[in-house]
């Protein structure tokens, strides 16, 4: 699942304000420059973390990808980041107002990876959540359950649902 975050105007365009934290131990296995071009991809793995396989992390293993991130310095591919630490800052300068993060998981079946997607609040750390939780942010009021899902269509960029513009949430 990708969580989209959209700061106040006061963000708009800006560098080095809207700070990123590891949302568990880990280790950063990958770091790619965006396509947009702003920021970096920066992916972290869990703790229990190995090998990658094909650039992928080893499957099983939960990932973080943060988007559009400027990561700070002497940060890289195989630094060790615990729950909870400054990792870096959402790059919003020539962005439309949002970041996003997401939370995968890599399964290898068939001869190819499968992507499985969950909440990132359903991960994070303890001492994380309570960070959050200071701002009036948990598990049960930033996470639409499945059953709500199911019973009410997304909508996507002001579009009322449709059949063309709907996405289908499995377990």
């Amino acid at each position: 699942m990708k969580h989209y975050f959209t700061p106040t105007a006061a963000y708009a365009f800006t560098t080095g304000k809207i700070e990123e934290f590891a949302p568990f131990n880990g280790t950063i296995t990958s770091i790619t420059a965006e396509h947009t071009p702003i920021g970096h991809q920066v992916w972290i793995a869990d703790a229990t973390s190995g090998a990658t396989i094909a650039g992928y992390p080893t499957p099983g293993i939960w990932t973080m990808v943060f988007f559009h991130m400027d990561l700070l310095s002497g940060l890289q591919v195989g630094s060790v980041v615990k729950a909870g630490q400054l990792i870096g800052y959402a790059n919003q300068s020539n962005h439309e107002y949002t970041f996003d993060m997401v939370l995968s998981k890599f399964s290898f079946t068939s001869g190819g990876f499968s992507q499985v997607l969950d909440s990132m609040f359903n991960h994070m750390d303890p001492q994380v959540l309570a960070y959050f939780a200071k701002y009036g942010v948990n598990q049960s009021n930033i996470i639409i359950p499945k059953a709500y899902r199911d019973a009410n269509s997304c909508v996507f960029n002001n579009m009322p649902p449709s059949p063309d513009n709907y996405v289908n949430l499995s377990s």
